[in-house]
């Protein structure tokens, strides 16, 4: 006997091909926060990447910064005999007048610092003299030669035991002149009251007259984001930029206090050091690193899948249970999960590959970096042992594991140059470092450096055969 099943009864429900709508929205979970977990590793290399870049920049300009500075440091002072009057106001209110250096130590800014020197050692800008005497202040620059000289040019005259700053306002070739007048752009510097220590009788015919570098260096912090360390000749030319991203610059000062030659306290305050002896100064600087990406709001688009109505060609009855219809499904949710599958993990192979790609990339910049600065550190340890020479390898590990070899030798050459006296000579010497990577890289960099030293008299002996 046959028993007639009623249509509200329930039917079994037979296996499908496909999968549900939950398991596919599951699949693409899982999909999306592993390719979330990528792409976040991959913006991150990425801006790793870009600050190395940045970092390396920064630490070469504030490099070459500070080798700049450090030339103008060591010659502050140089050929002048006394101090030399500039206005009021120039470096500080109340001064007028230095010899070699002027500090300003700012406890709650960035420090700052003039240096003035005597710029005669160039063969293409050479000093001269003066032909006629210049008694007073305003009188013209009678001069032997005008080479080299331009407008706005600044100048010491000198008789060896006093010295006067002005500023050249026009040069005359045909009549061998170099005007100063007074006002313009020349800050005051050819004021004929400003020149309060002019000599008595003023400068006689044959005193020297030679170019002079009268800097300042300072931060300048007009743009908050990006400070920069400027360097300011003090003359009608603008300042200009050295290394940007240079948000401090601290100077300490070792003062010999009593001619001996040896250092006998430390400051930061020095005051006018013109009187006495003053050591390079050991600065301390902190480099501004790149500002902090800003990272766009983060947008998601909730969007609706619409519904499709579709026909299907199969020719068997739908079954209907409970007012719930099941459709005998081919697989075509499936194929859908598997092919999203690849896009997103071809995009997260690519992802993978650029990050990997960009951490070396930084890592070889930084490891370049690191391996000239130890190349250029054992450059300059040979350039001041000069005219002693290193004849053997000079080895030094330095604090990141990084280390320079260097040697030195002397070329046996003599030169002359312009500005001074037949007798003297200037000897060549070449000093050669190599810089190596910490042991875990494997880097070499090479710095070969030609150094005048002198000037020393003739029949000096430094050539080694």
């Amino acid at each position: 006997m046959m028993r007639r099943q009623r249509s509200g009864d329930r039917i079994p429900r037979h296996s499908e091909a496909g999968f549900s709508l939950i398991e596919v929205m599951s699949a693409l979970v899982i999909l999306s926060i592993a390719l979330t977990a990528v792409f976040a590793t991959f913006i991150s290399q990425q801006r790793s990447f870009t600050v190395q870049n940045r970092v390396a920049e920064m630490q070469q300009n504030l490099r070459q910064a500070v080798e700049y500075m450090s030339r103008d440091i060591r010659m502050a002072g140089y050929g002048i005999p006394d101090n030399v009057a500039i206005p009021n106001n120039v470096v500080a209110a109340g001064v007028t007048s230095m010899r070699s250096l002027y500090a300003k130590d700012n406890t709650a800014r960035p420090d700052e610092i003039y240096i003035l020197y005597l710029y005669d050692m160039d063969a293409n800008q050479p000093p001269t003299a003066i032909t006629a005497a210049m008694p007073i202040a305003s009188a013209e620059l009678n001069v032997a030669s005008v080479a080299g000289y331009i407008t706005g040019d600044l100048v010491i005259i000198t008789n060896g035991t006093s010295a006067d700053l002005f500023e050249v306002t026009e040069v005359q070739s045909a009549a061998l002149k170099l005007q100063h007048n007074p006002g313009g752009s020349a800050r005051d510097y050819n004021n004929p009251g400003g020149h309060s220590t002019w000599p008595s009788g003023g400068y006689g015919t044959g005193s020297t007259l030679a170019k002079a570098r009268f800097t300042r260096f300072h931060i300048d912090s007009s743009d908050p984001v990006h400070p920069v360390l400027m360097v300011d000749r003090m003359g009608a030319l603008s300042p200009q930029p050295l290394a940007d991203d240079i948000e401090d610059m601290q100077f300490t000062y070792g003062l010999d206090t009593d001619a001996d030659g040896v250092v006998d306290t430390w400051t930061a305050a020095p005051g006018d050091p013109s009187p006495r002896r003053t050591d390079a100064p050991a600065g301390k600087r902190l480099e501004r690193g790149s500002p902090r990406d800003r990272q766009p709001a983060r947008r998601h688009d909730a969007g609706r899948v619409p519904a499709a109505n579709v026909r299907h060609r199969d020719r068997r009855p739908e079954l209907r249970g409970d007012g719930m219809t099941i459709s005998n499904e081919r697989g075509s949710a499936l194929i859908i999960t598997l092919m999203l599958l690849l896009i997103l993990t071809a995009i997260g192979i690519y992802a993978i590959s650029i990050s990997t790609t960009e951490m070396s990339i930084a890592l070889q910049s930084k490891t370049g970096t690191a391996t000239l600065n130890s190349a250029d550190s054992g450059a300059h340890f040979g350039i001041d042992l000069v005219p002693n020479v290193l004849t053997t390898d000079c080895t030094v590990v330095l604090p990141d594991q990084s280390v320079y070899t260097v040697t030195s030798r002397t070329t046996g050459t003599l030169t002359v140059k312009a500005g001074f006296g037949s007798n003297y000579r200037f000897a060549d010497f070449e000093v050669t470092s190599r810089g190596n990577a910490p042991p875990q890289f494997v880097a070499q960099r090479t710095v070969q450096a030609v150094v005048d030293y002198g000037p020393v008299p003739v029949g000096t002996g430094y050539d080694p055969n």
